[in-house]
């Protein structure tokens, strides 16, 4: 069983991707006409869709422990699942700590309590790039992923990997989700991260009591 968090266009993907690998599959998505679940029906496949945000996502990951997430909805889904499992909020007010911990040439925006970071910053990526060792835009060496660079830059984040399961089709384990709800607890402030090879946002919360 797998989880697709958002319904959209890249939710739609990741539908037709897993129709494709005749996998069983949970949409989440406030929109009960979204495009995966209007992808689904055209396909006469087995789907379905539970309606609404986060929340509805964190319940369908406790009830069905699925073994990837799909996190195509507008939002830092895996700070979204520990704020919305542990009563965590984004932390503005500690940004600044964190861009301190960043290169400035790795970030293309912040906002609120996340920072939104690239490797490729100044040209536009292939739409459905296999994410080889070099880039196939700019020639520089991928070798060493995002993921592991800021595992680097911040030692007592959790940093989860957004692992291509086709070109331009990224997903979370459903076990790093869970290694991720079992190390916040007890902690007053926790960066938690996603990153691919080339991109991903981090994110800094703090209990919300």
């Amino acid at each position: 069983m797998d989880l697709v968090i958002g319904g959209g266009w890249y939710g739609e993907r990741a539908v037709r991707y897993l129709i494709g690998q005749e996998r069983q599959f949970i949409i989440t998505d406030p929109d009960p006409e979204c495009r995966a679940a209007q992808a689904v029906r055209e396909a006469g496949y087995t789907g379905s869709t539970m309606h609404g945000g986060v929340d509805v996502a964190f319940r369908a990951f406790s009830d069905y422990s699925p073994e990837y997430i799909f996190p195509t909805a507008p939002v830092h889904v895996a700070a979204g699942l520990v704020c919305e499992s542990l009563g965590f909020v984004e932390s503005p007010e500690k940004l600044q700590d964190l861009l301190a911990a960043i290169p400035p040439e790795l970030v293309l925006d912040s906002k609120g309590g996340s920072v939104y970071l690239s490797l490729n910053r100044e040209a536009t990526c292939f739409p459905d790039c296999p994410s080889p060792d070099t880039c196939p835009v700019t020639g520089e060496d991928r070798t060493v992923p995002l993921h592991d660079i800021l595992r680097g830059l911040l030692p007592d984040s959790f940093i989860l990997e957004s692992v291509q399961l086709a070109p331009g089709l990224g997903a979370l384990r459903g076990s790093d989700i869970v290694r991720l709800l079992d190390w916040v607890p007890g902690k007053l402030h926790v960066v938690v991260g996603t990153a691919c090879r080339c991109h991903g946002v981090v994110t800094v919360l703090a209990p919300g009591f």
